[in-house]
């Protein structure tokens, strides 16, 4: 076998290196802030800005954010060579935390890009590369810049788990196999809060290379445990007739052909499994992972394995962090995949060539054939000449194929490397090799927009803006300061993803310094606050036509970290015909056209309304704003109905009174009467917003209003003379 990832390609030659000395280079390593990790920059003599940049991510590694070093730009120092004689400036991230590295990768990447733009320049165009879960991370990065703004030109993925939260599938799979097969646990059950998973605690500090057939070894009792049933790592005459019998079981189980890849994914199992559970920053001591319904295809460990549930907030943590949906826009994907992959399986590149998102380009798969296992095998000339392909889609617009790679192979260059693209393979769907989970019982959409809260906590709550995309969503809480903290009202927001039954927010932001009497955007501060995930509960127990669910927050250490379980109290232009049952169900109401997210401006934002209106006709508005000491305030308006079209009356309460989190008290909180407000639409595009304070401190005035978002399922918003 041939276990090599794109970090430890074998070089035998240096490929299309160009035929000059290598550019003087000013490299530039640093810390990002929040704790994002460290960054590594690179610009040849004489990059300008506009230039040409790669933003290379690295693949899995077990080594402690805090103990790497700066991160590699490339994944060999020929190939670092290679490309700054190119002319391109090279930029890499060394991620926030070891292991499963997708959870917070959008802002790591933005700051990474954010620091070499401080520092050399803004890029022209702009590449992401990288390998195994570095391709993953590219390919989430393409995604993520698509949605902010400011979209990469292409995209080299090379053996990326584009599964997503599948390819833990395996993971669990095979560790709850050995235990059917082997008839033992693989590790101490009483060692652990959760018995089929090591404790991340027992994960050892040394291991360096996960990928290593060997690391097991690590923690002698696991591995005699593999050796006693299997005869792993013994030599081959030790082997049993039952040792071999089980091994060839659990392979088959499990559908691993190689002796030493089931060494590695056994690896797998054991300690990035345990990390990625128990790790504070990924799903945080919670289970994800669920395998009731799952067949293994043989009728004896059907009856003995452990059947075990997931956790849906967790599992919709990993879903959102981790899926792709192809929503990269124009930016122009490749991704490359070897034919015999056994730990990242070929199967995962079938996924990616699936997706076929509205208003993307469809990505360019193409598979190297390979005549032994291995992970990330690929020659330098293999690597060198899909970057070219790349180059050149982006240059001519000419998407290239596995056969466009394949003649490019033909090409002698004098290196000597491998060149196997082969266009007459094709990847089997990844169902064939990852088994298969049952779906979820309910899927997040606009039915679920609206005003949610806890009835243990009346007088804060959620509002969820499906946007029209149907795949992102506008989430914000209306709460109270912490314990100690100034002002008496606070609210957070940020941009969820939409997967499965719930959605994700991975950068909840809060902000605050601007004065309601003086209000001047420049006086903003916008802070990472944490995440928030929500669950969707199908309708078990909802009021009247809406949903239940359970929310999980975690914040700073001022505010922790805890569940609630969430009541849909309104829902927005669609009623939610998943819980209730009607002969023809309602459209959204004439004036829902306005619901949405609308502020001051791009020239003044910072603070801004939401409003939606149910089927019903019933008006809430929102105004996240500041009081005049700069603090966080919030105002809320209930209305019957529109008191004519566009034109909407609202009294204002802003509650206060209690606190955030353990120090909430409901009885404490006073819903006093702030004012009136007037809310007007001009046209779909167009408000006007005026207010009578008759809270002490606060002036009357008016401003105009734009819109920010348009939600899905609303009224179609038509101008006044089509009306």
């Amino acid at each position: 076998m041939t276990l090599c990832t794109l970090s430890r390609i074998a070089l035998l030659g240096v490929g299309l290196a160009l035929p000059f000395a290598a550019p003087a280079v000013t490299t530039v390593d640093g810390q990002l802030g929040d704790g994002l990790g460290r960054y590594r920059l690179e610009a040849p003599d004489g990059w300008q800005p506009g230039g040409r940049l790669i933003l290379y991510s690295h693949g899995f590694s077990m080594t402690p954010a805090a103990e790497a070093g700066a991160p590699s730009t490339a994944p060999t120092d020929s190939l670092r060579e290679t490309l700054l004689e190119q002319g391109y400036a090279l930029a890499a991230a060394g991620y926030s935390t070891r292991g499963w590295a997708l959870f917070d990768i959008g802002r790591v990447q933005i700051a990474t890009l954010d620091a070499f733009a401080a520092r050399f320049g803004a890029p022209g165009e702009l590449l992401l590369f990288g390998g195994s879960l570095g391709g993953q991370v590219s390919l989430r990065s393409a995604e993520i810049l698509h949605a902010a703004g400011r979209p990469a030109d292409g995209v080299l993925a090379a053996c990326a788990p584009a599964g997503g939260d599948r390819t833990w599938n395996q993971a669990v799979d095979l560790r709850l196999l050995f235990d059917a097969v082997c008839a033992r646990p693989l590790t101490d059950p009483d060692d652990s809060t959760i018995p089929w998973l090591l404790d991340i605690d027992d994960i050892p500090g040394s291991i360096d290379d996960i990928d290593d057939p060997d690391a097991l070894l690590q923690t002698l009792s696991i591995a005699n445990r593999v050796r006693e049933c299997t005869g792993l790592y013994q030599p081959a005459v030790l082997d049993s007739p039952a040792q071999l019998e089980r091994r060839q079981r659990l392979k088959t189980a499990a559908r691993i052909d190689d002796d030493d890849f089931l060494k590695v994914q056994l690896g797998y199992a054991v300690y990035p499994l345990a990390d990625l559970v128990g790790d504070a920053g990924k799903l945080a001591g919670v289970s994800a992972f669920d395998n009731a319904q799952v067949d293994y295809g043989d009728d004896a460990l059907n009856t003995s394995i452990r059947r075990i549930d997931g956790d849906r907030v967790a599992a919709v943590k990993l879903a959102a962090s981790s899926n792709l949906v192809g929503s990269w826009g124009d930016t122009r994907v490749l991704a490359i995949h070897g034919s015999a992959d056994e730990l990242v399986f070929p199967e995962h590149l079938a996924e990616l060539a699936a997706l076929h998102h509205a208003g993307a380009r469809a990505p360019v798969t193409a598979m190297v054939r390979e005549t032994e296992p291995a992970h990330c095998g690929f020659s330098e000339r293999e690597v060198l000449v899909a970057l070219d392909a790349l180059r050149a889609w982006i240059d001519d617009d000419q998407a290239p194929s596995a056969a466009s790679l394949q003649a490019a192979c033909a090409q002698p260059d004098g290196s000597g490397d491998r060149c196997a693209f082969d266009a007459a393979l094709a990847p089997a769907p990844l169902s064939t090799r990852v088994r298969e989970r049952a779906p979820p019982t309910d899927v997040a959409s606009a039915n679920h927009a609206g005003i949610w809260y806890d009835p243990a906590y009346s007088g804060e709550g959620w509002v969820i803006e499906v946007l029209a995309d149907g795949e992102t969503a506008v989430v914000s809480g209306y709460t109270y300061p912490e314990a100690g903290a100034a002002g008496d009202q606070d609210w957070l927001i940020g941009l969820g993803r939409l997967q499965a039954d719930g959605i994700h927010v991975a950068d909840l932001q809060r902000y605050r310094g601007a004065r309601f009497d003086a209000f001047d955007s420049a006086d903003i501060v916008g802070e990472h606050w944490g995440e928030v995930t929500l669950a969707f509960d199908r309708c078990g127990g909802g009021v009247g036509p809406n949903g239940v669910g359970t929310l999980g927050y975690a914040g700073p250490a001022t505010h922790g970290s805890a569940r609630r379980q969430l009541v849909q109290l309104t829902a927005l232009g669609a009623t939610p015909t998943h819980c209730i049952q009607f002969i023809q169900p309602p459209v959204p109401h004439a004036e829902s056209r306005y619901a949405g997210s609308w502020y001051r401006g791009p020239q003044a934002s910072g603070d801004g309304v939401q409003f939606q209106v149910s089927p019903e006709g019933l008006g809430v508005m929102l105004w996240y704003t500041f009081d005049p000491q700069g603090h966080p305030a919030w105002l809320l308006g209930l209305a019957e109905r529109a008191e004519s079209p566009g034109l909407w009356r609202f009294e204002l309460l802003r509650p206060r009174g209690t606190r955030f989190g353990a120090d909430f008290d409901p009885q404490q909180v006073n819903e006093a009467v702030w004012g009136q407000a007037t809310l007007r639409f001009d046209d779909c595009s167009h408000a006007s917003l005026s207010w009578q304070a008759s809270e002490a401190g606060w002036p009357s005035g008016q401003l105009a209003l734009q819109r920010l978002t348009t939600p899905d399922r609303i009224a179609t918003c038509l101008p006044p003379a089509q009306r």
